[in-house]
């Protein structure tokens, strides 16, 4: 995660409050989710078989109904190796509703 520098990153509303962690927070999932789906290529390609019959738990890519698995930092490996990274960049677009001092 990279923050506060105006040379990597183009937009921004400063950082107070609660507001960056609610931020960050969001941005963080959906990164995740971006590197999940992506490594999917790859957990395909290391376990000969399709992308749909892959789901990822725990960690670990795995063939549906069977026992074959291929972790997320093997994956990552691998897709380094192609010269494709895993990565996400994500943008936050949207409202989040703040709580004064974290009460709802």
């Amino acid at each position: 995660m990279v923050g506060g520098d105006t040379d990597l990153i183009s937009d921004g509303g400063g950082s107070h409050s609660d507001r960056s962690m609610r931020i960050a927070g969001t941005l963080m999932v959906n990164g995740c989710e971006t590197i999940i789906k992506t490594g999917k290529t790859f957990a395909a390609e290391m376990l000969e078989t399709h992308v749909e019959d892959l789901e990822f738990l725990n960690g670990q890519y795995r063939v549906t109904g069977t026992d074959h698995t291929t972790s997320l930092i093997d994956v990552a490996q691998r897709a380094a190796k192609k010269g494709t990274p895993l990565e996400a960049k994500e943008k936050f677009n949207g409202r989040i509703p703040a709580y004064t001092n974290g009460s709802a």
